[in-house]
């Protein structure tokens, strides 16, 4: 008779974080403007003595993230090496410029070779001296991610990484969020998650940028002036039922029907 096969070991957020303190007392954060990424800036604003947290861009500028990362600046002050958020390119912008994503292939397509995230890490190394990274993933997210963080138990030794919510279920983060207080990032009034990455060229978040932040969707169409095709798709795509709740939405609510998410001041 087969052994069974042994369940890994839950990985508890403040645990894991303990445990990296005693390896390292900086870390870089993975920082998307997402409940995530909010909950380990959080976690690690307590415990390191610097963090330096990087933003990765499809398009830079966009006005409500500036205005979250300028609060989390505030927020973690002395903490935050440099004292600001390092913006940088997203690693599949080189793919989105390379294959002429919603644009017309140029100069800027021809340079730019496809890049990936440890690529970023080199870069984000390079700037801050510390080799230690920690990213706001979870087991629940997707069979993928659950799968590459059942082998570890929060901290991957042999990549210098550091996974502390992997076992956080999202009531568990949103929850952690509103005991200490942390706003959401504005875009978290009118969608379910945060627009970052190549999400800021989908047609659900397209929509919520002509209708709340028209500035920053000129700005998206400025550098991908076909994605309002992704736009086009998606409205003519909606149900009867969808357009009803998106003008509920527009109105003045969140996504769960909730009451409007606290802007940062």
């Amino acid at each position: 008779m087969a052994a069974a096969r042994k369940k890994p070991k839950s990985a508890d957020p403040f645990d894991v974080v303990r445990r990296l303190r005693y390896l390292t007392d900086e870390v870089n954060l993975g920082f998307s403007c997402g409940k995530d990424s909010a909950a380990i800036a959080e976690l690690c604003g307590q415990w390191f003595r610097r963090v330096h947290l990087f933003y990765m861009y499809v398009v830079p500028g966009l006005s409500f993230h500036e205005q979250y990362m300028r609060w989390w600046e505030s927020r973690l002050g002395d903490k935050l090496g440099g004292r600001e958020v390092i913006r940088m390119p997203h690693w599949y912008l080189g793919k989105l410029l390379g294959t002429a994503t919603y644009r017309d292939y140029g100069l800027a397509g021809q340079r730019t070779g496809e890049l990936k995230i440890r690529d970023i890490e080199v870069e984000v190394c390079r700037r801050t001296l510390c080799p230690w990274f920690a990213y706001g993933m979870k087991k629940v997210d997707s069979l993928e991610r659950r799968g590459m963080l059942s082998k570890c138990s929060g901290i991957e030794l042999s990549g210098n990484r550091a996974y502390p919510l992997a076992d956080w279920s999202q009531r568990g983060v949103s929850a952690y969020l509103r005991h200490q207080k942390v706003p959401l990032s504005p875009e978290y009034n009118y969608l379910p998650s945060s627009m970052s990455g190549a999400f800021t060229l989908d047609g659900r978040g397209l929509q919520v940028l002509r209708d709340h932040f028209p500035a920053d969707f000129r700005r998206v169409l400025e550098r991908f002036p076909y994605a309002e095709a992704n736009l086009f798709r998606y409205e003519t795509g909606m149900t009867e039922e969808s357009k009803r709740v998106y003008g509920e939405r527009r109105a003045g609510g969140t996504p769960d029907g909730g009451p409007p998410v606290e802007k940062p001041a």
